[in-house]
C-alpha cells in the first residue's frame, strides 16, 4: 500500500511524526510518501490526486465544495535566532526592534507570510526591508546559524530546534492568529484502506496530545 501525506511545518515535529511512527509499526510493508510544504502548493496537488491527506490550513480565500475539513488546534507562533543573538542582550525586545533585522520568512502568497504582514501592520510597523524567502526548515535553520537572522516559526518548530540548541526563542509577542490546523481530504475520493488505517493513527495522536495536556 501506499500513503501519499501534505502536511505544513508546523504540524510535523509533533503531531504528524508521532502518528507516523504509531502507523510503520503496526504497517511495516506500507510506503509513506511525505511532502512538507505551504498550504498554497499542498491544496493544488491534494486536488489533482497526488497526495492523499493533508494536514494544514485552507489559504485565504481559498474554497472547493470536495474538501472535507476536519478541524483540529490553532498554531502558535514564534519569533526565532541563534542563541547568543545581539537582541537577547536587550532587556526588552519589542516589535520595532525586529524590524531591522534581517528576516528569514515564508514566500510571498503563503498563509504564514500573510500573517506576519498583518501582523506589522496592525503595530503600525513598515514591513522588513531586508527579507530571504524560504519554506525550507533546513535553510532557514542554517541561516540562523551561521548570521543574525531572524525567522517565524511555528511554536512546535521553535521548541523542537532550541531543544538541540539550534535556534532559541526570542521574548517578543508577534499578534499572529493562524487559522485552525485541519485534516483535509478530498469528499469524492474514498480512501484506501492504508489511507484510513493512518488517519486513525493520526486521530489517535491527536486525542493523546490533548488528554496529555
Amino acid at each position: 500500500g501506499l500513503v501519499r501525506i501534505g502536511s505544513v511545518m508546523g504540524a510535523t515535529p509533533i503531531l504528524l511524526t508521532h502518528a507516523l511512527a504509531r502507523f510503520k509499526a503496526a504497517n511495516p510493508r506500507v510506503r509513506i510518501s511525505l511532502q512538507v510544504d505551504t498550504s498554497d502548493l499542498l491544496m493544488p496537488a491534494l486536488l489533482r490526486g497526488d497526495l492523499d491527506v493533508v494536514l494544514g490550513r485552507l489559504p485565504d480565500q481559498f474554497y472547493d465544495e470536495d474538501l472535507a475539513i476536519e478541524q483540529l488546534e490553532g498554531e502558535a507562533m514564534s519569533v526565532v535566532a541563534r542563541p547568543g543573538h545581539p537582541l537577547f542582550a536587550l532587556a526588552e525586545i519589542t516589535l520595532a526592534d525586529l524590524v531591522a533585522q534581517t528576516w528569514v520568512l515564508h514566500p510571498l502568497g503563503s498563509p504564514m507570510r500573510r500573517r506576519v504582514e498583518q501582523a506589522l501592520q496592525h503595530a503600525s510597523l513598515a514591513q522588513p526591508p531586508d527579507i530571504v524567502e524560504t519554506s525550507s526548515i533546513l535553510a532557514t535553520t542554517s541561516l540562523l546559524e551561521a548570521s543574525d537572522m531572524i525567522s517565524v516559526v511555528p511554536m512546535d518548530v521553535g521548541l523542537h530546534y532550541a531543544k538541540y540548541g539550534l535556534v532559541a526563542i526570542l521574548s517578543v509577542q508577534l499578534p499572529i492568529s493562524m487559522a485552525h490546523l485541519g485534516i483535509i481530504t478530498r469528499k469524492k475520493k474514498d480512501p484506501s484502506p492504508s489511507v484510513k488505517v493512518f488517519l486513525g493513527a493520526l486521530r489517535d495522536s491527536i486525542r493523546e496530545r490533548h488528554e496529555a495536556r
